[in-house]
């Protein structure tokens, strides 16, 4: 007995855990051929069937020797037996022959943690089928059924009986092990598995084991009961053990007790029972599992199985197959079997077990079969099996493996970090398509695509939609490739194999069975438990998972493009800007609750999820909604969700109740509705359920949100079954953590694995961890990235910078200048600088600094100014830097262009500007018309006072003056009007040959605000010049010195300071030392740091005329060279200037780098020294030394003797060979021995770790040469074409040793100056044919420079004039004077209404405008430009203007807006259209109100033109009518596109799920029908005539908004209908009853179809008819809920009044001429009789 059950245990331990991948059978050099066992028993391949299947393969079965025939099963060759006539060939009539067991659970068990957690052997949990193979070797040395031959009965003695095992194994219900409040475990757990319906406390599951024929006679052995059952619950207990579950088992018609036992929780109870044989009983033996009080509470306990071993007479029961054990015979070495009452013709008997299975012959001795099988050699019991050649299983569906007969040898691959993709043979091409994506563009990723068949039969024992085949393949690429797998992608759907309820799945289903494409793991189903505990994981899982569950390849197609649009959007080597790259910062958060303490729970959660998610890395933006008093967002938060959705977002998470196909407790618009392309979120879905992508009928949450196309999210991560608030919001922080900081850019999968690793270590390894933790399921592909950047992106954006007040005058003494930072990279803490310069409208400029300390997504800095009245009157310009010119902050994309940017605002007054003639300008005529224009071109009317003279003093007897009233605009001095200032007579200019006049212009006011202007008159010239002492005042001087007094130049010495400060042993980057290593000018930081940790030899030098620092070589921001000539051999430089520098920061650096580890650098660096620095440069050299450093370690060691020489050459006493290492600052002027200055560190340095840090600190004040000067002039132009240039100057003394270069920068139109002539000045000369020499196409602007020397009488020259002769360009202005309208009242309009604006642009010059471009726009509450259209204009000739009418609507411009025009704007930066003179009196601005439109629209919704009540029974066909109705007479809503503005939603019954109607005009059912609205009354209609098939109760939901985005209510319109698709008609009330003069009739009828027929007889109680009520009069009907229009006033059929009592009616009511049905009501029984209702008159 112990021998037969040790042997079973040890056939299971020995076939499922022999092998460690379950592939250890397979020789990858074979083919094979797979076909299904459904049977256990005796099988037979035909040659018919082999044949077919090789041959349609390409394999002649005839060239195969039939020795080398194989069969394998359960992972090990199977004994075959091949009948093929003795040729070895397989012929026509030949057949293989072999023993196969079907599936049952005899693999399962690897799933478990132990065998010994297997509840049921009997019953596989995934399906009855097992697949064998058939191949062939070339061995002929395989397993054959050994024939025995031994027939010598009489030899033996006969035995008495046999082994017979039978048993009774259950299936009903899943038992899914131990659970905690509800959840259990994905891992397969103690007694998880199939069992029979509960069995509770009191009652007995009571099992008939069929025990046939027991052998009772002498030496009979006892028998075996073995029950196997578990408990299902674990309820509370007042048992003095603790114990909550009893258990007795019982057995025979005597219930006799042999077992009793109590315990407490999800035990497996396994117990084998001996009891005598004598008490079996036959046919059947009942077991009885009773479960009985102890004091708990309740009970719940299943029953997996029962069996009974018991002796068996030879008596075989009448059967043809018949399974039995014989004992090992220890007196013989043989056992005779004499067996009767076994009803075949031909059986065979067959020995299963053993060194090898046999046959053994069998004789029939009258009726009796005799037979002899010989003793195991390990003295167990031999297994056979008696089988007649009828019960024999023909084998068919031979199948070629994997299409080509061969298994891939996964362990010979050797990828490294895999991308594993596991899919279903269904969806092969378009994982095909993944997988190539993934390898190529999408990752270059070691991408392995698998057929999860080919993991069925590799490594899963052949069990189909067994997981055990994708973990064993895990587990072997784990340990035998070089690197673990990076990614699991499984890519098709998954139906879990349990039941739930009504719903079942893919065990007992065929339907589910086909639909599950690639399984998941246990029960609840868990992706990622394919690879728990694997490899080194321990208590977490090893490959990061995620699955697409698709059913077709378009589907699969559909999502990788999903991903390949998403990824183009993350791509960090993309176009950063914020239009690309700032949603990806975007994050929504959603709270829930059931009550006000959980809602506030949740909050909670959400709030420390929200903290970490916006600090460092991942900088997000996070938007939180929590839940209010109803599930749906209200309606002004829906829309703008809605916004943001569309917009972009890069994470959503939800914290609420949830249900796996409806959503969460908080839903917003459908996926389908998210209008998102390429901007897919990933969702986190904290809630129960919404993960749960297993179930058989219909999508979860999770799949309705990424399969939409072109929308919805990209990823989804939630729970599969319950979700614990505790331990998933525990599971979210940490993941947040995860993406937002520790590891930023990793994948999502990545993340989500290392936070199951971190918690781990933390948490309890229980129920709630292995379900709420390692169960997180991610819908999507692991290795999508989430928000990743590389480094910070600094971004400044013309639409984010704005002032406060927007408008300021000179009643603003200061304003804020609003500047929005916005970093669109990886977030950061680490300080920088924002640097804003202010250009004022007289050129000066001024520039302020703010620390900005980090930046994680978006700052906005309010920087207070002073207005600075007068000189910021005008058109002020800003330019603001982020992190420049100095970078601290290593960017990702750009580190310049878009870290600067321009901005521009008006400071009004009714100051005047001088525009024509230009400044300094030349002009042609002895007469012009002086213009200027007011700053405010609309304002009001003022008097104007201009003054003209010979002297900029305005005080000789030439003064001229005009006073002239006029609105704003261009006012005009014209020629003869001018009177003479002191003889106030009116006194016309004439101008005098080539003198110069200053004219000036302001206000008429006590106190003046002149502006002032020049101009030369040169007959038939013009130009610009400068020719009068006066007209240099302006222009800017370097150790110059414009002497008024004089009326001389001088020369003007300058001082500034030059600092240094040098850590030595400084702990490098972002150390402060390596910061603070640094030098300075005039107090301004010129440079920092240094590269790497390699010493070196840093180089400053200042120009001693400009004490301007030299610069590296590289290009500035416009892409330009700079500094060429500045290439010494350093280190450091642009390496396409400087052949063999690097450019370490994109920049050019105040600083030469000379590295003492190379020793090419240092001989570089003695030749800059001596022979590339001029005399009497100032030369700074300071050491940058790290701690640690390396390369040289010896400093000086590394130096040429020549570097010592050179220093000692400009003066240095300090150097000399052999001194200690040590850090150093000197500074000199080269050629100045007494201006050397030497600091050195106290201590030597020796390059070991830990040295002290020492500061050497350095300042000298250094002055500007005397002996020269420079002059910069005022800039000229613009031209189309320069022509001739002239000057004139003279010496201050004779015999003068002056000398005087001219140098002429041409400027482009971006204000970059280059050098284009450099020539000696003569006193007099002049330059023709300037435009040869420089390009005005190139540059239209010149400046004019003279550098004069004179070191003997130190005087400069003596500058009398500079002129070029040039024709200017056009000038137009804004000029209201000439044209402008406006039919906006008092500023002020209603919303949506339209409005004009018109406003003359005039050209001012005496030259004609090409086409003229000028754009219009309106600036909103936000400060953004919405532009208008309009086209290029005509040519604007000379003296002409165009006023041309723009119209615009103010929808969706509430509040204070402005309208914008500009005339010849820029377009490209600071560069207008076409060139011209002045840009500030080209813009115009009217500010505006609108009022906004905050009237909410009406909703009206009708059901066949009635208003219904909740609940209310309508029409299976109903005509709903939908209007919106809104009050606004300008936004109406007549346009297709307004149906976006309705939301029309479905439920139907046994649904919770909205469905979202659409719209169509095409006459398609089942759509919305919609007309627009028509005229002011704005009422747009919606029309939907349905076919409701269904009966229940419908709800229908509508929101509906007008054009300013106000809401028809707070909350969806929601309204619930039932719908009865049959026709009935209920009894008909008359109301009021009792009555005096009128009754009216209240019914309800059902169904499509209004009644023909109907008529109500009113009768007294004898039964007289005294009233007829036909249909015509009873009025109008409906489906419904009626109350007829008409009422009976209690007369009979002739008018009479009837007496008082009580009458009896019923109505007659027929459609097509049949009696509707009636439906009853509770009122039936009280109300009526035999369908006779009583009424009650009563005058």
């Amino acid at each position: 007995m112990r021998i037969f059950s040790l042997f079973i245990l040890l056939v299971i331990v020995n076939v499922s855990k022999a092998q460690t991948y379950g592939n250890e059978w397979i020789d990858y050099s074979q083919q094979y051929f797979n076909f299904p066992v459904y049977e256990t028993g005796i099988h037979r391949i035909n040659y018919s069937e082999l044949n077919t299947s090789l041959s349609n393969n390409g394999i002649l079965i005839s060239t195969i020797n039939t020795d080398n025939f194989q069969v394998f099963g359960r992972e090990s060759e199977v004994f075959i037996n091949v009948i093929d006539g003795g040729d070895n060939t397989m012929d026509p009539g030949d057949y293989i022959e072999f023993y196969a067991d079907k599936n049952d659970g005899w693999l399962d068990g690897q799933l478990y943690d132990s065998l010994e957690a297997q509840p049921d052997k009997y019953y596989s949990l995934f399906n009855d089928t097992l697949q064998y193979y058939f191949t062939w070797n070339n061995t002929g040395n395989n397993n054959r059924i050994l024939q025995e031959t031994d027939v010598n009965y009489s030899a033996y003695t006969t035995i008495n009986y046999c082994w017979k095992k039978n048993y009774v194994n259950y299936s009903n219900e899943y038992n899914e092990g131990p659970k905690y409040a509800g959840l259990s475990s994905p891992a397969y757990s103690l007694g998880e598995g199939y069992a029979s319906s509960p069995y509770t406390l009191g009652q007995t599951k009571s099992t008939a084991v069929p025990t046939r024929n027991p052998y009772t006679g002498f030496g009979s052995p006892n028998s075996v009961i073995t029950g196997i059952s578990m408990g299902a619950s674990s309820s509370e207990s007042s048992h003095v053990n603790n114990h909550n579950h009893a258990l007795q088992i019982k057995y025979g018609s005597g219930n006799t007790i042999t077992f009793d036992t109590t315990y407490v929780g999800y035990q497996l109870i396994n117990k084998k029972m001996e009891i005598p044989t004598t008490t079996i009983e036959s046919p059947t033996t009942a077991v009885n599992h009773n479960s009985y009080s102890i004091g708990q509470l309740s009970d719940k306990q299943h029953l997996s199985s029962v069996s009974i071993i018991y002796p068996h007479t030879m008596d075989f029961e009448n059967t043809n197959y018949f399974r039995f054990a014989v004992p090992f015979n220890t007196i013989e070495s043989k056992s005779r079997l004499s067996i009767s009452n076994f009803n075949g013709a031909t059986p065979k008997l067959y020995v299963l077990n053993g060194d090898t299975l046999k046959t053994i012959p069998m004789i029939n001795n009258a009726g009796i079969w005799e037979a002899l099988v010989p003793n195991l050699s390990n003295n167990d019991s031999a297994q056979c099996l008696l089988v007649d050649s009828v019960n024999y299983n023909t084998v068919s569906n031979v199948s070629i493996v994997m299409g080509n007969g061969y298994f891939r040898d996964f362990s010979q691959i050797m990828p490294n970090d895999a991308y594993i993709i596991v899919t279903n043979q269904k969806l092969y091409n378009g994982a095909l398509d993944y997988a190539n994506y993934r390898g190529g563009i999408g990752g270059a990723h070691d991408t392995i695509l698998v057929n999860v068949e080919e993991l069925y039969h590799q490594f899963g024992g052949g069990v189909f939609k067994s997981p055990l085949g994708i973990r064993r393949f895990c587990n072997l690429a784990i340990n035998t490739w070089p690197t673990y797998p990076s990614h699991l992608f499984l890519i098709g759907k998954s139906i879990r194999d349990v039941t739930e309820g009504n719903s079942i799945g893919s065990r007992k289903s065929n339907s589910a069975y086909q639909a599950n494409l690639v399984p998941s793991f246990g029960y609840p189903s868990s992706d990622n438990h394919f690879t728990f505990s694997l490899g080194t994981s321990g208590n977490s899982y090893a490959i990061p998972t995620g699955r697409y569950s698709a059913m077709e390849n378009s589907s699969v197609n559909d999502y990788l493009n999903k991903v390949i649009e998403y990824e183009e959007q993350q791509n960090p080597f993309g176009l950063y800007d914020i239009p690309n790259k700032e949603w990806q910062k975007q994050v929504l958060h959603f709270g829930g609750g059931g009550s006000q303490t959980e809602i506030n729970l949740l909050n909670y959660h959400l709030s420390q999820f929200k903290q970490k998610i916006e600090d460092t890395l991942f900088g997000g933006n996070v938007s939180s909604y929590s839940k209010g008093n109803s599930s749906s967002l209200n309606s002004n938060d829906f829309f703008e969700v809605q916004q943001k959705l569309q917009e972009g977002v890069s994470l959503i998470t939800f914290f609420s109740h949830a249900s796996s196909s409806g959503g969460f407790g908080q839903n917003i618009d459908s996926p389908n509705n998210w209008g998102n392309n390429g901007k897919y979120p990933m969702v986190i879905g904290l809630g129960c359920y919404t993960g749960d992508v297993h179930q058989p009928g219909g999508n979860s949450y999770s799949e309705n949100i990424v399969n939409p196309v072109g929308q919805g999210a990209i990823s989804f991560l939630s729970t599969v079954k319950l979700g614990f608030v505790s331990e998933i919001a525990r599971y979210t922080n940490v993941y947040y953590h995860q993406i937002g900081k520790k590891n930023y850019g990793r994948d999502i999968g990545f993340c989500m694995k290392s936070t199951a690793d971190s918690l781990t270590l933390v948490s309890n390894l229980d129920i709630l961890f292995h379900g709420n933790v390692l169960g997180m399921a991610l819908q999507g592909d692991p290795a999508l990235k989430l928000n990743t950047h590389l480094a910070p992106e600094i971004v400044l954006s013309t639409n984010r910078i704005w002032t406060s007040p927007p408008s300021i005058d000179l009643s603003v003494d200061t304003f804020d200048l609003n500047i929005v930072l916005t970093n669109i990279g990886s977030a950061f803490i680490d300080t920088f600088e924002l640097s804003i310069q202010r250009f004022f409208p007289n050129g000066n400029d001024s520039t302020y600094f703010v620390k900005v300390p980090g930046l994680l997504f978006r700052d906005t800095i309010r920087y207070k100014m002073a207005s600075n009245h007068p000189i910021a009157v005008g058109l002020n310009n800003f330019t603001i830097k982020a992190d420049l010119p100095f970078s601290i902050i290593d960017e990702h994309f750009d580190e310049t262009t878009n870290n600067q940017i321009s901005f521009s605002t008006y400071i009004s007054s009714n100051d005047l500007i001088p525009i024509w003639p230009y400044e300094y300008a030349i002009i042609p005529s002895d007469t012009i018309t002086c213009k200027a224009s007011t700053i405010n071109p609309f304002a009001a009317t003022n008097q104007y006072i201009f003054e003209i003279d010979t002297t900029d003093l305005f005080n000789s007897s030439f003064k001229k003056h005009q006073l002239i009233i006029s609105a704003g605009g261009v006012i005009e001095a014209m020629p003869n009007d001018w009177i003479n200032s002191s003889s106030l007579v009116s006194d016309p200019i004439t101008f005098a040959d080539s003198t110069v006049y200053f004219w000036r212009c302001s206000p008429d006011s006590v106190t003046k605000s002149w502006q002032e202007s020049s101009f030369q008159y040169i007959p038939n010239k013009w130009g610009w010049g400068q020719s009068h002492f006066f007209q240099f005042k302006n222009n800017d001087y370097t150790n110059l010195l414009y002497n008024r007094p004089t009326r001389t130049f001088d020369f003007q010495s300058s001082v500034t300071q030059v600092s240094c400060n040098s850590f030595v042993n400084n702990g490098y980057y972002p150390a402060s030392g390596w910061g603070g290593t640094r030098w300075s000018l005039g107090g301004a930081l010129v440079d920092y740091g240094g590269y790497g940790t390699l010493p070196a030899i840093h180089i400053a030098v200042i120009d001693p005329i400009t004490l301007q620092n030299w610069g590296t070589p590289h290009y500035d921001g416009n892409g330009n060279p700079i500094n060429t000539q500045h290439c010494y051999g350093q280190f450091n430089g642009h390496p396409s200037l400087c052949s063999g520098a690097t450019s370490w920061r994109n920049r050019s650096e105040g600083m030469f780098i000379f590295q003492m580890g190379n020793s090419v650098q240092m001989d570089s660096l003695v030749s800059m020294l001596n022979n590339k620095i001029p005399t009497g440069h100032y030369v700074l050299a300071y050491t940058y030394i790290t701690d640690s450093y390396t390369n040289p370690t010896n400093l000086y060691a590394s130096w040429p003797a020549d570097l010592f020489s050179a220093f000692q050459n400009l003066g240095a006493t300090s150097f000399t060979q052999g001194m200690d290492d040590d850090g150093f600052i000197f500074f000199c002027q080269k050629g100045n021995s007494a201006s050397v200055q030497e600091i050195h560190t106290a201590d030597a340095l020796s390059g070991a770790p830990g040295d002290t840090e020492e500061e050497l600190i350095f300042e000298a004040l250094i002055q500007g040469s005397s002996t020269s000067g420079l002059v910069k002039g005022e800039i000229a132009g613009p031209t189309f074409n320069w022509n001739t240039l002239y000057w004139a100057q003279n010496p201050q003394e004779v015999g003068t040793n002056d000398t005087t270069r001219l140098l002429v920068y041409g400027i482009d139109t971006l204000g970059n100056e280059t050098l284009k002539i450099d020539t000696l000045m003569t006193p007099y000369d002049s330059i023709v044919n300037l435009n040869s020499i420089i390009d005005a196409a190139e540059f239209p602007f010149l400046r004019l420079n003279a550098l004069t020397i004179d070191s003997v009488a130190i005087t400069p020259a003596q500058f009398n004039r500079w002129q070029i002769v040039y024709e200017p360009v056009p000038e137009c202005a804004i000029n209201p004077k000439k044209g402008f309208y406006y039919s906006i009242n008092n500023d002020t309009i209603q919303e949506g209404d339209s409005a004009k604006f018109a406003i003359a642009i005039e050209n001012i010059s005496a030259f004609d405008m090409d086409s003229l471009l000028v754009h219009y726009w309106i600036e909103d509450l936000s400060h953004s430009k919405n532009h208008m259209s309009y086209s290029r204009q005509d040519s604007l000739k000379s003296g002409e203007f165009i006023f041309d009418t723009i119209s615009f609507s103010s929808k969706n411009y509430p509040g204070i807006n402005s309208v914008w025009t500009a005339a010849n704007p820029k377009i490209n930066g600071d560069k207008q259209d076409q060139l011209e003179q002045f840009y500030f009196n080209n813009l115009a601005q009217k500010t505006f109100n609108v009022i906004e439109d905050n009237t909410n629209p009406i909703l009206d919704v009708t059901f066949d033109g009635i208003h219904i009540l909740d609940e209310d029974i309508v029409s299976p066909i109903p005509l709903i009518s939908i209007s919106l109705d809104d009050e606004n007479e300008f936004l109406l809503l007549n346009e297709d596109i307004d149906t976006n503005l309705l939301k029309v939603q479905l439920i139907r019954p046994n649904s919770n799920t909205p469905e979202q109607l659409f719209f169509s005009n095409n006459g398609e059912s089942g759509y919305l029908m919609w007309e627009p609205a028509i005229d002011e009354k704005n009422l747009f209609k919606i029309e939907y005539n349905p076919t409701f098939t269904v009966d229940g109760i419908y709800t229908l939901m509508v929101q509906g908004r007008d054009k300013s985005n106000n809401f028809s209510g707070d909350f969806s319109y929601e309204i619930s209908f039932e719908v009865i698709t049959a026709s009935t008609i209920t009894h008909l009330f008359n109301y009021p009853n009792p009555f005096s003069t009128k009754t009216h009739f209240v019914f309800t009828l059902t169904g499509s179809k209004i009644p023909d027929e109907m008529l109500i007889q009113i009768m007294t109680i004898t039964g007289k008819v005294v009233r007829e009520i036909s249909l015509d009069e009873i009025g109008p009907l409906n489906i419904g809920n009626n109350k007829t229009d008409f009422f009976w006033d209690g007369r009979d059929q002739f008018g009479d009044q009837l007496a008082n009592g009580v009458y009896l009616y019923r109505a007659l009511v027929k459609i097509n001429g049949e009696n509707i049905d009636h439906r009853g009501t509770s009122a039936d029984a009280k109300s009526f009789k035999k369908e006779f209702g009583k009424m009650y008159l009563m005058h």
